[in-house]
């Protein structure tokens, strides 16, 4: 089949070269009526590259809308994945919901799932129904799932803040609490129930990164009350520190 070097195989159109660079066959919106045509083709490969190359920035057109709802009934669940995230990019269309939320809570793959879930999470902010959804995966027995969620739960506002207090008390040992830590970080003031729970962690850590960015955080979520905790007064500090030693 020869090398690929490009977002569809470099023997379509009867290439045959060493190389092929993405830009010169199908990164032109000339190229996607064809596109959209091969996105039926009978191999997986195929129908996988050509999805790929559709929900590129380059190629993104309403018009590819119809060919990637058809993939929405895809035999392979890959397929049905990708077709749902790009409907979504393309042209903010929720079709694809049902399948995500089928493949997140009926498949036994890691990979559909997690690929599922983080699809998932691009509706998050526009979504809020999805909720529910994040709040279960975020106590999945799974790390790697929990992480995802936990990642995402920011987007759904003030309201994800309980959860990522949580999650910040019951996962010190499986290192997910750092993505806990970042997202209310994210949230900044709305986070200000999670002062408690920050100010314990900060009592208890002597790791001079961890101490840091719960520092950082606190400040984040109260400039006021944190002033003392603000990035720019200690690095003036230490240029401080730095001078002393100098003289």
């Amino acid at each position: 089949t020869g090398v690929q070097t490009c977002a569809l195989p470099i023997w379509w159109l009867g290439v045959e070269r060493e190389k092929v660079r993405e830009a010169d066959l199908f990164q032109e919106k000339a190229m996607l009526p064809l596109l959209i045509e091969m996105s039926s083709d009978p191999d997986i490969k195929v129908r996988r590259q050509v999805l790929w190359a559709i929900g590129s920035p380059e190629n993104s057109d309403p018009s590819s809308l119809p060919a990637l709802r058809a993939r929405l009934q895809d035999e392979e669940i890959e397929i049905q994945i990708l077709a749902a995230e790009y409907l979504w990019k393309i042209g903010a269309d929720k079709e694809g919901l049902p399948v995500l939320l089928r493949t997140l809570n009926e498949s036994n793959s890691w990979v559909h799932r997690s690929n599922a879930l983080l699809t998932l999470s691009d509706f998050a902010e526009k979504s809020p129904e999805l909720f529910e959804v994040f709040a279960a995966m975020a106590v999945e027995r799974d790390d790697g799932i929990r992480r995802y969620a936990i990642e995402a739960l920011p987007r759904f506002g003030a309201r994800s803040v309980p959860l990522l207090v949580n999650a910040l008390k019951q996962e010190k040992e499986s290192g997910v609490w750092l993505y806990a830590l970042l997202g209310l970080h994210k949230l900044g003031p709305a986070a200000k129930e999670a002062v408690p729970a920050i100010e314990w962690f900060l009592e208890n850590s002597t790791d001079a990164l961890i101490r840091g960015a719960l520092e950082e955080t606190l400040f984040t979520i109260d400039p006021t009350q944190f002033a003392h905790f603000d990035p720019r007064t200690k690095m003036s500090e230490l240029r401080g520190i730095d001078r002393e030693q100098r003289f």
